[in-house]
């Protein structure tokens, strides 16, 4: 069965504990192997990754923000184990991979519910089931809805 690597179970250091109870069951699903490669944010890298255009929130409005008002992380990003790298779009090994972020997605979505954690993916923001209605993809993010 699939576990966490150490890198992994760093980076969920100063993640809020439902979100990681969901993430060690999600990761024992057969076909749902990740890792997670970010949890808790510093002010820093969300500037940073904020100035990229890989986020579309500024400090402190990212769920993956630790401050005064909020003591613990409520989103974590992932890759699917292993990682294969971004294959060319539009290749057949490109929709492979892409069905595997899906799986290991809607897994989170799905165990939390089970959990009564409401969560929601990168995958669907809106959470109506529509996936090319996202104006910003981010696959591999997860979150929890209400606090």
């Amino acid at each position: 069965m699939a576990d966490f690597g150490a890198k992994s179970r760093e980076n969920l250091n100063g993640v809020d504990s439902d979100l990681i109870r969901v993430a060690f069951a999600v990761v024992q699903v057969p076909g749902c192997d990740h890792s997670v490669i970010c949890g808790a944010r510093p002010e820093d890298q969300q500037t940073a990754a904020f100035n990229s255009g890989n986020s579309k929130t500024p400090w402190p409005e990212s769920k993956h923000n630790i401050y005064e008002g909020r003591p613990l992380a409520e989103a974590i990003d992932f890759l699917p184990y292993p990682f294969n790298g971004y294959p060319e779009e539009g290749t057949e090994t490109y929709f492979k991979e892409l069905a595997r972020w899906y799986a290991i997605s809607q897994a989170y979505v799905a165990i939390g519910h089970t959990m009564g954690i409401d969560l929601r993916g990168g995958f669907d923001w809106d959470r109506d089931g529509i996936y090319t209605d996202q104006t910003f993809d981010d696959i591999g993010h997860i979150e929890i809805i209400i606090r």
